[in-house]
């Protein structure tokens, strides 16, 4: 049987209309199929780090899912966030891929009122998955990031 639609479900903190005191995260999937991009918007308010802070967004992809190294370079090419990233076979279907592991530079914080904001795109995959007569769709779920930040010689941990 033909896996007819893959839902990519992104675990995410949900912005709230009044300035939080603590940081907060947007997340969400842009476009369909296999091909999409996860948008990551982060609100950090202004009481706690400074603009000169630097951020670094840890990413850990299940199996179903990965970011294609080669399209993630060309991305940096024109502009896109600066990245590391293991080696990545994007041939294997998910039963035979392992969690991936990614880190993703975003650009510098900008101040916007009360906090501190910086947002990245990326590129993300679906990878194909192995027949099924019992399913018509699979669920993948992506958790939030680690996020570390390098503020004048302090590094913190949200």
């Amino acid at each position: 049987m033909e896996v007819d639609l893959f839902m990519l479900v992104v675990l995410g903190t949900a912005i709230t209309a009044a300035v939080s005191s603590s940081p907060n995260l947007y997340r969400t999937v842009r476009k369909n199929g296999f091909h999409r991009e996860l948008f990551t918007k982060i609100f950090i308010p202004t009481s706690l780090i400074d603009a000169k802070c630097e951020c670094l967004i840890e990413e850990q992809f299940p199996p179903g899912l990965y970011i294609d190294p080669y399209e993630l370079k060309n991305y940096r090419e024109k502009g896109g966030p600066q990245f590391d990233s293991p080696a990545v076979d994007i041939e294997k279907p998910k039963e035979l891929s392992p969690n991936l592991v990614f880190i993703i530079y975003p650009q510098q914080f900008t101040a916007i009122g009360p906090e501190y904001v910086t947002n990245v795109t990326v590129p993300v995959h679906i990878r194909y998955h192995q027949p099924s007569s019992r399913y018509d769709t699979v669920q993948i779920q992506l958790k939030n990031p680690r996020l570390y930040l390098l503020c004048q010689g302090k590094q913190l941990f949200i």
